[in-house]
């Protein structure tokens, strides 16, 4: 077995022949991979709520048969805009409702637009989402190699628009919530964002902070998780350890919707799988939390199961032994695989591909490499890579092609510092 050390030196003998030229596999590539998240430096982030409401950018990188142009872009959302004429607004939790009633009374614009959490393409369309306000279009120039705000898309069936709102190639299906009203409305349209005939508002049984749904062949879930507040925190949002979860399953066939109770307590942010079987099995893979709180940004992510039996009203969390000891998040699919990203203390560090339950490839990137959010699978030659950006100890950036299974590793210096991204998406070309 190799030693790390001739490892890391053979992945910087790779590294070097990319920028001499050598044929690689990153010349067999055409497009653009672009990975959205807030535009603040990691290392000065305190807290969950700091992180999740920096303002939106766009990292990406036009691909042309290995010349590679990296390109950033803070969307310019109507905060942002607003803030180039007035100065910023300020950051600390506390003047959040201030500043809210005053975008409702049209005052101020919706200091939780940011757009820094998702792309969701649509007829040839990318969208940059977030869960408090409506998505913004952006339009790539291959071209000049730019990025470009257009507009904001306003949804009038919808207060806002989910951040990980999904196009099934002929529907778009999102939600938003109401805290105060403790409801999930739920809407499908069509590819123009005009609304279907399907409009539903579910009653959640907690404070309904939902990141993410899962959309079923005949209905939606949702998994309502113990959030509550709690005044003595600095940022009062944390999940109460003693209280279940409930799923909720609405069936727009028959507009009715299940609710069935978990006995633990946890959170999720991200859905890695939903398998649906005929005799009314649902089972839900996923990165489950059993401890979250926004005032912190330590957190622990768990690869699990949760398996609903419709018929016998019964819902159970299963915990996968391979997975238990270690901490993950953003699932990918890539067919029947799942790949989930290592977190070792703040550091995305490798990746596992999955089968259902079982670990099929450990990925390590090099000792100094950290990866900035979720990378992207392309497919070269019949082979799967993931596509996407690291740094070093200095922020310096780099652009990556990993393979699945045959453990090659491809790195480009981008000679630029990146941040820390969320989720990512790569548009082909010819």
């Amino acid at each position: 077995m190799l030693s790390c050390s001739l490892i890391s030196r053979l992945l910087c003998i790779v590294s070097v022949a990319v920028t001499n030229g050598f044929h690689t596999p990153f010349h067999k590539i055409s497009g653009f991979y672009g990975l959205i998240g807030p535009n603040i430096r990691t290392s000065s982030v305190n807290s969950l709520f700091e992180l999740f409401t920096g303002d939106g950018i766009i990292q990406g990188v036009f691909l042309n048969r290995g010349n590679i142009s990296f390109v950033k872009h803070l969307i310019q959302t109507d905060k942002v805009v607003y803030e180039s004429k007035h100065g910023p607004f300020l950051k600390p939790v506390q003047f959040l409702p201030f500043y809210m009633l005053a975008h409702k009374l049209r005052m101020i614009p919706n200091v939780l637009g940011l757009a820094n959490t998702a792309l969701l393409k649509v007829r040839g369309q990318l969208f940059a989402l977030f869960e408090r306000d409506y998505p913004y279009e952006i339009r790539l120039d291959h071209d000049s190699r730019e990025i470009h705000t257009v507009c904001k898309r306003v949804i009038p069936c919808l207060q806002t628009f989910s951040g990980h709102s999904k196009y099934d190639g002929t529907r778009i299906h999102s939600m938003d919530y109401n805290v105060l009203l403790k409801r999930v409305r739920y809407l499908q349209m069509f590819g123009d964002f005009s609304p279907t005939t399907v409009v539903k508002d579910i009653p959640m049984r907690y404070i309904p902070i939902i990141h993410d749904f899962a959309v079923l062949h005949r209905g939606v879930l949702l998994i309502d998780s113990p959030i509550q507040w709690n005044p003595f925190k600095r940022i009062p949002v944390s999940l109460n350890r003693r209280r279940p979860t409930y799923i909720h399953i609405y069936n727009w066939t028959t507009d009715k919707t299940s609710t069935y109770e978990l006995p633990e307590s946890v959170y999720l942010f991200h859905y890695a799988n939903v398998l649906e079987y005929g005799n009314g099995t649902i089972e839900i893979y996923g990165v489950f939390y059993d401890t979250l709180d926004f005032s912190s940004v330590n957190i622990v992510g768990k690869y699990r199961k949760i398996v609903v039996r419709e018929g016998r009203r019964e819902v159970s969390m299963e915990r996968i032994d391979a997975f238990e000891n270690m901490n993950v998040d953003f699932p990918k699919r890539w067919g029947r695989y799942t790949i989930l990203q290592k977190n070792d203390n703040r550091r995305f560090s490798g990746f596992l591909v999955c089968e259902k339950d079982r670990v099929i490839q450990d990925i390590r990137l090099p000792e100094d490499r950290s990866f900035c959010g979720e990378p992207e699978v392309v497919e070269i030659e019949g082979r799967g890579y993931l596509l996407g950006f690291s740094y070093d100890g200095e922020d310096r950036g780099y652009l990556v092609l990993c393979g699945l299974f045959e453990g090659d590793y491809f790195e480009v210096p981008l000679n630029e510092t990146v941040t820390i991204g969320f989720h990512s998406t790569f548009i082909g070309s010819q």
